[in-house]
């Protein structure tokens, strides 16, 4: 992980692969003393399709931990977008979506937008209005 400083300084953090396995293409937002890594493009062969990645990094004790959400996630995404909405909830929209079809990986865009509310680490899908 890289931390970057408000003076402009950078550390680099590793992790062991079971804590925190290599993760790119992801988004990175701040909620109060965590910084919630969502996404990923990771390797074959090593992607959940179906489940989206969550990990918390405790900005203080520089821990990571991965994050188990319940209901409806948006799936194995990646180069996707995140806000954070109030101190409870990121909203993550855009991307791409992984999956896996007889045997074969398949991609397509992400048209959903879904909010993690991070009191009950679970997902909905945000319905559009007008």
């Amino acid at each position: 992980m890289f931390v970057h400083g408000p003076n402009g300084e950078l550390a680099i953090y590793g992790y062991p692969e079971g804590v925190f396995p290599p993760t790119d293409f992801h988004t990175a937002t701040l909620m109060e003393e965590s910084i919630y890594v969502i996404g990923s493009l990771g390797y074959m062969g090593t992607r959940g399709y179906g489940q989206t990645p969550v990990y918390r990094f405790d900005i203080n004790t520089l821990r990571i931990e991965r994050v188990d959400v319940g209901s409806e996630a948006p799936g194995w995404i990646h180069k996707h977008r995140a806000v954070a909405i109030g101190n409870n909830a990121i909203r993550v929209w855009g991307g791409t979506l992984l999956s896996l079809r007889d045997v074969k990986e398949s991609s397509e865009p992400n048209t959903a937008t879904f909010v993690l509310d991070l009191e009950q680490l679970r997902w909905h899908r945000e319905e559009m209005t007008g």
